[in-house]
């Protein structure tokens, strides 16, 4: 929905060669139905995102910058603050989104502190339905974002001629909401918090030393 208002024939959207489908193709379909260049970021040779080369990618063409806060592939943990400062300093249009399925789940995440524009996140990954997630963003980008569903309950007035919007969060969820999904993602959210993402990390980087352990027990 922002990039159906905003990127031009032109302009240029950055990603890294270490994104899911999920932060990768929209913008790859998105670049090709406007007009856009899709520029990709190299990775370094441990995994990680080359800084190096992203500051040669980012410019006064540059209109966004995706990546993912940590990589469903690789488990890279990205350094997302400093890179939206870099953005930030490199790249004055372009707005900053972040692919955050894999971190909202396994890692204490404060959005604000991130200093980014976008962040989504996915309720499956945190044990909660399939079909649900959430996207936090800057008030005033949301507030000029045009709905890119339309229908019951994101409506103003309608009239015969033009319509206007609901307030927020409503522009965006046209129709019946899943209700479902919403009360299993807050429940998954409840049990996370009560279980303490400290502990689920832990947890996890004992699985990883045994996992790295037994593998190199291996011959070959």
């Amino acid at each position: 929905a922002w990039g159906r208002a905003n990127v031009k024939k032109g302009d240029e959207i950055v990603v890294t060669g270490m994104e899911h489908h999920a932060n990768f193709v929209p913008w790859q379909q998105l670049a090709i139905a406007t007009g856009a260049r899709l520029r990709i970021c190299e990775l370094t040779k441990d995994g990680r995102v080359d800084v190096d080369n992203l500051k040669s990618l980012l410019g006064r063409k540059t209109v966004v910058v995706a990546i993912s806060h940590v990589s469903n592939a690789l488990g890279t943990i990205n350094p997302v603050r400093d890179i939206a400062a870099l953005v930030r300093d490199t790249a004055k249009r372009a707005i900053v989104v972040i692919d955050g399925a894999q971190s909202a789940p396994h890692m204490h995440v404060h959005v604000d502190d991130l200093d980014v524009d976008f962040f989504a996140f996915s309720g499956h990954k945190m044990l909660g339905p399939m079909g649900i997630g959430g996207l936090v963003g800057r008030r005033e980008l949301l507030e000029a974002i045009p709905p890119y569903q339309t229908g019951g309950d994101m409506i103003e007035f309608v009239g015969d001629d033009k319509s206007t919007w609901n307030v927020l969060p409503h522009k965006f969820e046209a129709g019946t909401p899943n209700v479902a999904g919403a009360i299993g993602l807050a429940a998954a959210c409840d049990y996370l918090d009560a279980m303490g993402i400290e502990a689920v990390r832990a947890h996890e980087q004992e699985l990883l030393k045994l996992m790295i352990t037994k593998l190199a027990a291996v011959e070959g």
